[in-house]
């Protein structure tokens, strides 16, 4: 799930690259992540088989992997839209990477992926979203997707 330390407001990256870098290092060193390299293989996987990005400024790349300790969200806004994609690069500023461990990936994956979409299509929720100059007040705003998650992981 979405944890504050996996949050990240205005980051100066400029690249997917870099993004994807920042982000996994952070998981990892949260130790949930035991091998950062191993995971970027699976995210970059899924890129190239379907670019993440998916319209709207946002991009969810994702990985399943054995080096995946415990299933994470983690959330950046960028300090600028960047490109994301190999062949059609898309302009993305708000990222939501999902890591989910081999042995969870039916319900988890699924569950995550679909709690972001749906708040995501909304403008309100964007904008919001956008407007957080602070890691606090986008963790703060972010928690509902926690708790949604959490009644639909009960339900199962």
């Amino acid at each position: 799930m979405i944890c504050k330390e996996l949050v990240m407001v205005n980051e100066p990256v400029t690249t997917q690259e870099e993004a994807i870098n920042r982000l996994c290092k952070e998981a990892e060193t949260l130790g949930l992540l035991n091998n950062q390299e191993e995971y970027k293989k699976a995210v970059y996987q899924r890129e190239h088989e379907f670019s993440t990005a998916v319209g709207f400024d946002v991009a969810i790349p994702h990985g399943m992997s054995d080096a995946v300790n415990e299933a994470f969200i983690a959330y950046m806004k960028t300090e600028k839209e960047i490109n994301w994609g190999e062949a059609e690069t898309k302009p993305v500023e708000l990222i939501f990477m999902i890591g989910v461990p081999l042995k969870d990936k039916n319900v988890l994956h699924l569950k995550f992926i679909s709690q972001i979409s749906k708040n995501l299509m909304k403008p309100e929720f964007r904008e919001h979203l956008k407007s957080c100059n602070t890691k606090e007040e986008a963790f703060e705003f972010l928690k509902q997707i926690n708790d949604d998650i959490r009644k639909e992981i009960v339900c199962l």
